[in-house]
C-alpha cells in the first residue's frame, strides 16, 4: 500500500440500523484499529422495522421504535 499525508476513511452505507451489525463490521473495525478513520450512513431510521423477537413485541416499543433503534445504533 502507498503511504499518503491525506489520512485515511471509510465510509460505510446501509439501508437500516443493524445491518452494520452484521454486514461488514469485522472489516470497519479492523480499518479503525489500523488508524482509518470511519462514518456510518444509515438510509433510514429503522421506524418501520420488523420487531423479531416475541419478547419485545409491546405496543410501546412499536411506538417508539425509531428512538429505540437510534439507541441501538449508537450502543453498536
Amino acid at each position: 500500500m502507498t503511504s499518503s499525508a491525506e489520512p485515511r476513511r471509510v465510509l460505510s452505507v446501509h439501508a437500516h440500523p443493524d445491518d452494520e451489525a452484521s454486514k461488514g463490521s469485522a472489516l470497519v473495525a479492523r480499518l479503525v484499529s489500523e488508524g482509518v478513520g470511519a462514518t456510518l450512513v444509515c438510509c433510514t431510521g429503522g421506524e418501520r422495522g420488523d420487531i423479531n423477537n416475541p419478547a419485545l413485541q409491546h405496543p410501546h416499543i412499536e411506538e417508539n421504535l425509531a428512538e429505540i433503534r437510534a439507541e441501538e445504533l449508537a450502543k453498536s
